[in-house]
């Protein structure tokens, strides 16, 4: 529906030819085309607005319309142009007094920070735009900053802390009747708790979510609702009944014209097919997510999708090509701050050196991920069965040499052995 008054509303702006003339509606109008129709459009249109906006010096519409671009940007992961405007967005809110904008920008700076790994900056933005949303008593994006900052402790893998975030950001949600808003934060705790391994309160947490998105007609939350479901019950070794949630999740999709879940749904579907045996299926599941995740500018997605291709690769005793695509996702990892993704190539990484037989090397990794609070529990389970299979293969005084080599070890010092080798 969304996309439909996108598209009658740009044939209405064409016809009357006042599109440049609508200020702050030309604005608006281009971000949610952007978000609901077509993502570059909507850019392109932000991009002639802005332009337009500054001829005329339009101040406050000059500052709103950068962040909104900015924010357009930063989704396609142009993450200069989209720091640039940001900058540029609360420079001028700044001084025009709007601290409402300005704390948005710090906010938006905030996200930006953390995918350049600079968590430490990050928290610091969030920090600032939360306590000026504090003391403007602007309660909904007192809500934006607990859920950004929750992101950020995602990020760095400290998930309890994500969970408490995400929890204070649903009460304010529940203190200005926001139910969409209740919906998501559930969510967020739910995909927290499931990283954690805590998959029955995981499983309640997306439960309550849908159900909220079903009552409100929320279809981005109802489609991502049923995907969760889906993973948080193949987790839990349901594997048919995981299939229903994301082929339910799957006849939302079409609908969804944006930030597609088509390479997540692949990736679902193959991760069930790797778990059923069928690793040539699993392995096709997994090029086509990650095929659809490039052409979605997803890059936590590519890599994700690379790493179970690789998985996939190791059971088809393709090593070779498993190592090159394994070495692109371990690169990929560099440009994202998110630590229980890199853990994750880690992982992997480990299960290759156990199928050369190298079982010292790969019960270092695995020990490794095991002592690190980021790693998914369920790539921390892989690494432990990789720590059987060196029980079985080597002495028991080079595993535990090898143990705590990995318990010793920095994670970041290990990406970069890994690709060293990758290029000798």
């Amino acid at each position: 529906r969304p996309v439909q008054y996108c598209q009658r509303a740009e044939a209405i702006f064409k016809e009357t030819g006042s599109l440049p003339d609508l200020g702050i509606v030309y604005t608006l109008f281009g971000t949610t085309y952007g978000w609901y129709a077509d993502l570059h459009k909507g850019i392109e249109y932000l991009q002639k607005c802005l332009s337009i906006l500054r001829e005329n010096d339009q101040r406050w519409e000059i500052a709103v319309t950068e962040r909104m671009l900015a924010q357009l940007l930063f989704q396609i992961d142009d993450r200069n142009e989209a720091r640039k405007l940001a900058e540029e967005s609360t420079r001028h809110s700044w001084e025009i007094g709007d601290l409402s904008n300005y704390a948005l920008g710090l906010n938006l700076l905030g996200n930006i920070a953390g995918n350049d790994q600079d968590l430490d900056r990050a928290i610091d933005y969030n920090q600032q735009a939360l306590e000026i949303f504090e003391e403007i008593g602007d309660i909904a994006n007192v809500s934006l900053s607990l859920y950004s900052k929750g992101h950020l402790y995602v990020s760095l893998g400290e998930y309890a802390q994500a969970v408490e975030h995400y929890h204070t950001a649903e009460k304010v949600m529940h203190d200005i009747g926001n139910i969409n808003g209740i919906a998501s934060m559930i969510g967020w705790q739910s995909i927290a708790l499931m990283r954690m391994g805590e998959y029955d309160s995981a499983r309640e947490l997306r439960q309550r979510s849908l159900d909220l998105a079903v009552e409100t007609s929320n279809m981005n939350d109802i489609v991502w609702g049923y995907f969760e479901l889906g993973e948080i019950i193949r987790l839990q070794g349901d594997l048919s009944t995981a299939r229903e949630m994301y082929d339910r999740s799957w006849h939302y999709f079409q609908d969804l014209k944006i930030f597609s879940p088509r390479p997540f749904y692949y990736r679902g579907i193959g991760d069930i097919a790797f778990a059923e045996g069928d690793y040539i299926q699993a392995k096709q599941h997994f090029q086509k997510s990650s095929q659809m995740a490039k052409e979605e500018y997803h890059a936590w997605m590519v890599i994700y999708a690379q790493v179970c291709l690789a998985r996939a690769q190791i059971r088809l005793n393709e090593l070779a090509e498993s190592a090159r695509v394994l070495t692109g996702a371990l690169r990929g990892t560099l440009l994202d701050s998110n630590v229980g993704l890199k853990m994750l190539a880690i992982v992997v990484y480990a299960e290759l050196y156990s199928a050369k037989n190298q079982h010292q090397k790969a019960a270092e990794l695995a020990s490794l991920a095991i002592e690190t609070p980021a790693t998914w529990q369920e790539y921390r389970d892989i690494a432990s069965d990789i720590l059987l299979i060196a029980a079985r293969n080597i002495p028991g005084e080079s595993l535990t040499r090898a143990q705590m080599q990995g318990k010793n070890t920095d994670w970041e010092y290990v990406i970069g052995e890994l690709l060293s080798r990758s290029t000798s």
